[in-house]
């Protein structure tokens, strides 16, 4: 919106909800409101209609409900398709489920292994790799909504009439616990947004004045492995970054942005442009 030095960017999601505010000086700050607005509309327990239309990992039968409910104005039964059991008690994925594998890493089921006796239940993703069953997680989009829900119930409890003595009260901290770990691995959207909350913070508390926060990405890479940020202005204007684990590079600050991502994408290699 504007023109030249005074244009402000705002957001309109594809169910066409309209950005609130007046608008922010950046693109990538218009992003990541917008996913601010995405995680309260889940939160408040509001359909998410555009959320669930792209979806696009949700096996097809899946997929069809949840395109079916939205047309129908609501959203699909969170206990459908809930993850089923075999006679040992590990979990029996289908072929498409997104899972979260033991390293943190989210994947998609191509099958089970066949089973072998006496050892523990395998599932295989996409690749050919074989994960031991218990230790996946289920992340497809129904049973991160029922995370959102449960942890929304959890915290409206945990918030009102706090109570460590009550025994409801502390199982409500717990669940509210396990659902906010359980997002961290399998929401993409809060994943980034928590790890983009916790970079800022670090940069911050190096250089106050840090500012216009950018997503750098490795390539073949889906999530951010880093932010590039600004400090001071016009000519004194220096780029740093700092990463996803919220560790400020040590390469220095450049008297260009680009500068700085290569650097810390190529391994801090030597480059122009170090500020003194």
């Amino acid at each position: 919106m504007g023109q030249g030095e005074d244009r402000t960017y705002a957001w309109v999601t594809a169910a066409g909800r309209v950005c609130p505010d007046a608008g922010v000086p950046s693109v990538v700050d218009a992003k990541r409101n917008l996913r601010h607005e995405c995680m309260a509309a889940v939160l408040e327990d509001r359909p998410p209609a555009d959320a669930l239309v792209l979806d696009r990992f949700q096996p097809g039968d899946a997929l069809a409900r949840t395109l079916l409910a939205v047309r129908r104005g609501g959203t699909p039964d969170p206990t459908e398709g809930q993850v089923s059991t075999d006679e040992q008690g590990a979990p029996a994925f289908r072929r498409g489920d997104k899972v979260v594998c033991a390293d943190g890493v989210t994947r998609t089921v191509e099958a089970m292994a066949p089973a072998v006796t006496g050892e523990s239940a395998r599932v295989v993703v996409e690749g050919g790799a074989e994960w031991i069953a218990e230790n996946c997680r289920r992340a497809n989009w129904e049973d991160v909504l029922a995370a959102h829900r449960r942890c929304s119930a959890a915290g409206a409890r945990v918030r009102s009439n706090p109570d460590p003595g009550d025994p409801k009260w502390r199982a409500a901290l717990a669940e509210l616990g396990e659902a906010l770990d359980y997002l961290q691995q399998a929401d993409t959207t809060v994943r980034v947004a928590l790890a983009e909350d916790a970079a800022r913070e670090a940069a911050r508390r190096v250089h106050p004045d840090a500012c216009r926060f950018q997503p750098v990405h490795r390539h073949g890479e889906g999530e951010p492995s880093a932010w590039s940020f600004a400090t001071a202005y016009g000519a004194a204007t220096r780029y740093g970054i700092v990463t996803r684990l919220a560790e400020v590079s040590p390469v220095g600050l450049y008297e260009y942005r680009t500068t700085a991502e290569r650097a810390f994408l190529y391994g801090g290699q030597q480059a122009a442009g170090v500020a003194g």
